[in-house]
């Protein structure tokens, strides 16, 4: 095919085309062709016999205008076209992401397709979905929402949302979760604030009380109006729970002994407490009156209605029992020749006190000798009357002590020079002893909670020996026995009797308590000496005298004690510690 070139803008086309294509121009009957073997553009003329002619002068004549100028100007550009409309589809896409990226109707709309959006384009889209009935969508929405911004400064506000979405898809155990995530981490002042935890607090409550669980409700209902201080949770919550109860007594001190009495306005249940006990669970069912002597008293209590508990009743009593007047003596302290007696008086406004006395220099209580009619022997020595008056609740009095001196013979205290078939605790030596008594029929040696160090213990048919290691030998420290040939101090024996022995020492004549105690001798430096009843029979007992040896060499503790059984002597036990025991009586 042959081809041609273009006098306008030079570019070869084909020889068919009477309109170039690259710039629109008429191509004319004169046309240039390209030659096709040598690329060269031949110009059709006359050569050789054909002479080039001069052209003619231009007429002044108006020629009519070409036709190529006709398709230049209205021939279309299609290089340009294309340009523009790359272009145009360019700045189309551009506004297009630039719409869906920076406007919240784009994200909207991106959110819908599934793309990535903002949170608020998805809580968007939640509410749309949750108004046109799409609840699983709705779902969906909103909690990829609430995971993408939890930190939103309106996720409260859109948290309802959430928790509608929840009540409307029956999920009303996540729902409550979202309420409860509200009201537990909402902060700040407010009436806009205090209204969405009203909200979420009556919410929550709506549905514990559709479920059934009206104790949780209530029990959400004091927290809620605890929180935000709206009466209508306490309005509500008194119309739902059992009344707190009641008391006969109204909080306060009170100078006697008082019954203490609940009362449910309901007849319900009431448990009450006086510790930390957790209530109901560990408290106490009231069924009767509880009496109250003297002290100081707490007690919450709460009425129960199957799951429903009431508001807890605190309240506070204090008893201070009226003391009694001490008693006075009929006799001033002083020196007497002779033993006498003396009488108590009470002096104070009650007259149904009792009396109780000491002679043996202990401190009086209500195991002591009771003063009667009879009076109180004071006997020979020195002697300290003490005295205390106690009323119908048990209160005492203060104490009366008076000091007599009574000319007469006394008995010795029990001391270190008492000894047990004349061998000294804590002097008298192992060999010694086992030349005397003989081979024990055991031997064990170890350690005694009564002494330092080693302890040997020798066992015998009659009883049983021990010994320490101290610097002066392997001494005795503690002697039990039922021989009767080994003599107690001052000649005391197994088989006396208890009057017998007790004659042998220091005895202030103080009689027997009401449980058959009874008190010898009390002295703070010296000891003390006392019979000790059993509770089944004052016939059995223990006679014990005590003193502290203050010995350089063993400084400790010295009991003995003859053991009673119906009124006589059966075993003797002397022994000394190493421990200062207290000398209290």
């Amino acid at each position: 095919m042959k081809q041609f070139k273009c006098q306008t803008c030079g570019k070869v086309s084909s020889s068919l085309s009477r309109v170039c294509p690259y710039c629109g121009s008429f191509l004319g009957e004169d046309r240039h062709y390209d030659t096709g073997e040598t690329g060269a553009l031949q110009l059709e003329r006359e050569t050789g016999k054909n002479k080039v002619k001069a052209p003619k002068a231009r007429s002044k004549k108006k020629r009519a205008r070409k036709q190529s100028y006709y398709y230049r100007k209205h021939v279309i550009n299609w290089a340009w076209v294309f340009a523009a409309l790359l272009i145009l589809v360019f700045v189309s896409l551009v506004a297009g992401y630039a719409y869906l990226k920076l406007t919240p109707n784009g994200q909207v709309i991106l959110a819908r397709a599934g793309k990535d959006a903002s949170a608020d384009a998805y809580w968007t889209i939640g509410e749309e979905y949750l108004n046109t009935g799409a609840i699983p969508k709705a779902i969906e929405a909103c909690e990829k929402a609430f995971e993408m911004e939890p930190e939103n400064p309106k996720i409260f506000e859109h948290s309802f949302l959430l928790a509608e979405v929840y009540e409307t898809a029956g999920m009303e155990d996540e729902a409550m979760e979202v309420y409860a995530y509200i009201y537990n981490n909402l902060k700040g002042e407010g009436e806009t604030i205090k209204a969405m935890l009203s909200s979420a607090y009556r919410s929550h409550i709506r549905i514990l009380s559709a479920q059934g669980f009206e104790a949780q409700a209530a029990d959400l209902m004091q927290l809620a109006y605890e929180h935000t201080g709206d009466s209508h949770f306490y309005k509500e919550r008194s119309q739902l729970v059992p009344s707190a109860p009641t008391t006969n007594l109204s909080g306060g001190p009170y100078l006697f002994n008082q019954k203490l009495e609940f009362y449910s306005d309901g007849g319900y249940d009431i448990y009450y407490a006086t510790g930390d006990e957790v209530l109901p669970e560990e408290g106490t069912l009231y069924t009767e009156p509880i009496l109250l002597t003297e002290g100081v008293y707490q007690f919450r209590a709460i009425c129960v209605s199957k799951d429903l508990i009431s508001s807890e009743m605190q309240v506070k009593y204090s008893i201070n029992l009226p003391r009694p007047t001490a008693p006075k003596s009929n006799r001033q302290p002083g020196e007497y020749k002779r033993p006498f007696r003396v009488m108590l008086r009470n002096i104070g406004d009650d007259p149904d006190v009792r009396m109780y006395y000491t002679v043996d220099g202990s401190r009086p209580t209500t195991n002591s000798p009771e003063f009667t009619e009879d009076g109180i022997l004071i006997p020979a020595g020195r002697i300290r009357l003490r005295a205390i008056a106690v009323n119908q609740y048990g209160k005492e009095s203060n104490e009366l002590q008076i000091e007599y001196k009574v000319q007469g013979k006394t008995e010795k205290y029990f001391s270190g020079e008492d000894t047990v078939a004349s061998m000294a605790i804590m002097e008298y030596d192992y060999q010694k002893f086992v030349e005397r008594f003989g081979s024990p029929i055991d031997e064990v040696k170890g350690e005694d909670t009564l002494v330092k160090g080693s302890a040997t213990l020798l066992t015998y048919p009659w009883g049983e020996a021990r010994f320490t290691q101290r610097e002066v030998g392997n001494v005795l420290y503690y002697l039990d026995t039922v021989d009767s040939s080994m003599t107690g101090p001052r000649n005391t024996a197994i088989g006396q009797t208890l009057d017998e022995v007790i004659s042998k020492f220091r005895d202030k004549s103080q009689p027997a308590g009401p449980f058959g105690d009874r008190g010898l001798y009390y002295e703070q430096s010296v000891g003390y000496g006392a019979y000790i009843a059993s509770p089944d029979d004052p016939n059995n007992g223990v006679l014990e005298y005590f003193y502290q040896d203050y010995n350089a060499l063993h400084t400790g503790s010295v009991l003995l004690v003859y053991h009673i059984k119906a009124g006589r002597v059966e075993r003797i036990t002397y022994s000394f510690t190493d421990f200062m025991q207290p000398n209290v009586r």
